[in-house]
């Protein structure tokens, strides 16, 4: 599709400009239709490849040659006249434009999310009433020591690099036999994730949420992957479960993308978390994203044997698209005592 606009695009757009001076003169209303139509068939082709720069040109230019080609052409006026006040009109629009976005879209400035305030707000919410079902994680706030960044880049806005804070809290709350763990990176990114374990022991990932704020845009997403069995009793080494991923609200943009993701089982391994050995289920998961907003991201989980604790948590992963993203960071269970 992409490749089929840009060739219309450029079959309009070209020809009029360096072929046909005639018809500036005697048929200009062609050549502004031509015109107009290709940059912004080109601008949409460039688009759908994931290239917002040229898509902005493109339609800049229609706009600043929309604007004035009827001005002068239609009035007899000489060619290069239409064309010099086009490209005026592109920049002006475009300077103008430009001024105003980031004005409006700023760089978002983060703040640590505390350890005490997550606390508080656990607390608040669920009080005391909140308890596990026997086998299952305690509800709490635990704590994972974390190591590593990720950067965002969109193109005219620029690129935010945020170093994780050395503790990032984590809220659990128990619901029969499920719970949420909510992992609050900063005040303005949370990853939330609902897990449930069936009766004879496998683990479950029900549904997803991320929630960031950039360049003063929010984005949340909320979405679930069929099937949702990531862990099952005698799993061994080179299992995989194969996954088809999407969206939970219509309203996301997420919902046209071709999102897959693959569990693989890797070994069952000890760790050792504040003086206290444990066996643990490692996890790879490789998610893939093709869309107007490509991902491929790659996730080493670490599970709790006896209570689906998530202990460790590794992320690599790379993005393109409208937004151009990366990700290298690590987070690892600081206690097993969660604090109420």
């Amino acid at each position: 599709m992409a490749t089929t606009l840009l060739i219309v695009g450029y079959v309009l757009a070209v020809p009029p400009l360096i072929v046909f001076g005639k018809m500036w003169r005697r048929r200009w209303w062609l050549v502004y239709l031509a015109e107009v139509l290709g940059a912004l068939c080109i601008g949409a082709g460039w688009l759908l490849k994931g290239s917002p720069w040229a898509f902005s040109v493109n339609v800049l230019w229609a706009l600043g040659f929309g604007i004035s080609f009827p001005l002068f052409a239609g009035r007899g006026k000489r060619w290069w006249v239409a064309v010099a006040t086009g490209l005026i009109a592109s920049f002006a629009l475009g300077g103008l434009g430009y001024a105003l976005i980031r004005s409006q879209f700023s760089k978002t400035k983060v703040a640590k999310e505390s350890v005490g305030h997550a606390v508080a707000d656990f607390r608040r919410t669920q009080g005391a009433t909140n308890t596990a079902a026997a086998g299952l994680p305690p509800p709490g706030v635990y704590q994972y020591a974390a190591t590593g960044k990720y950067t965002v880049a969109v193109a005219g806005l620029g690129k935010d690099t945020r170093v994780l804070p050395k503790t990032v809290p984590a809220l659990l709350v128990s619901d029969g036999n499920c719970w949420t763990l909510n992992i609050r990176f900063f005040k303005q990114h949370q990853r939330t994730v609902r897990y449930c374990s069936d009766k004879k022991g496998g683990l479950r990932m029900v549904w997803l949420i991320n929630q960031n704020k950039f360049f003063g845009l929010e984005h949340k997403a909320k979405s679930r992957c069929e099937p949702d069995q990531i862990l099952s009793p005698g799993d061994k080494p080179g299992h995989s479960t194969p996954q088809k991923c999407k969206p939970m609200d219509k309203n996301q943009r997420f919902g046209k993308a071709n999102a897959t993701a693959v569990f693989d089982y890797i070994a069952a391994e000890s760790m050792v978390i504040s003086g206290q050995k444990l066996k643990v289920h490692h996890l790879r998961r490789t998610l893939v994203v093709k869309s107007l907003q490509s991902a491929n991201v790659k996730q080493h989980l670490y599970y709790a044997d006896k209570t689906g604790m998530l202990v460790r948590y590794r992320i690599d992963g790379k993005g393109s698209g409208l937004a151009t993203f990366k990700s290298d960071y690590e987070l690892t269970l600081k206690s097993l005592s969660p604090k109420r």
